[in-house]
Parts: C-alpha cells; sequence; structure tokens
C-alpha cells in the first residue's frame, strides 16, 4: 500500500483524468490524497473520493480578477496580443494570490511515497 498524493489543478477536465487515476489506485488499495480546489467537491464526491480529498480555496477570489475592468478591457480589445496578455496576467495573479496558502500546506501534502501532478 502507497500513500499518493495527486495535485490537480485547473478546471473539470484537467482534473478528470486525475480522478480516474485516483479511483483505481484506491480500488487497488492505496491511500489517495487530492488536493485541488474547493469548488469541486461535488465532482470529487462524483468519483466516490470524498474521503481521500484535500481541498484549498485557491480560486476564491479569481472570478472577482476576471470581471475586473482591465481584464475586461483586455479580452474585449479584439487584439490577440492583448487576450493573451490578459491570459499571462490571470495567471500570474493566481500563483501570487495563492503561493503562500500552498506553502502553508506544503508540509502536510508532502508526506507521501509519490506526488503526481500536471
Amino acid at each position: 500500500e502507497m500513500q499518493i498524493l495527486i495535485v490537480a489543478l485547473g478546471s473539470r477536465g484537467d482534473i478528470q483524468p486525475f480522478l480516474c487515476l485516483a479511483a483505481g489506485l484506491v480500488a487497488k488499495g492505496h491511500r489517495v490524497t487530492i488536493a485541488s480546489d474547493a469548488g469541486l467537491r461535488e465532482f470529487v464526491a462524483d468519483f466516490g473520493l470524498e474521503d481521500s480529498v484535500y481541498l484549498l480555496d485557491l480560486y476564491g477570489n479569481f472570478q472577482e480578477h476576471q470581471t475586473s475592468e482591465v481584464w475586461q478591457e483586455k479580452i474585449k480589445a479584439q487584439n490577440i496580443f492583448r487576450f493573451f496578455q490578459a491570459v499571462r496576467d490571470g495567471v500570474e495573479w493566481f500563483y501570487d494570490e495563492n503561493s503562500e496558502i500552498l506553502l502553508q500546506h506544503a508540509q502536510r501534502l508532502s508526506q507521501h511515497d509519490a506526488i503526481v501532478t500536471h
């Protein structure tokens, strides 16, 4: 039996393959912890993994960031360079906003035999 951590961030489409992997590992007798966003609690439960989930509130303010005037202006500019700049800014914001949260949980999440992420 191994203790495996799966860090799965992103949209449902990003996370679903990792949930399938987790379900298979649990079926084989391994202990799996899934670190993902708290907003996906029900989606994770649909896979029968609610007992092995460790959810973080990573996207809490992201929707507020996306609706900001600056973000909206870049998206609506109909300029591919401004669009990609907005995407880059969003990714930078995400990591700046959440780096402290991830560091706070790093010790608990590092005590596994294997870590799987993307």
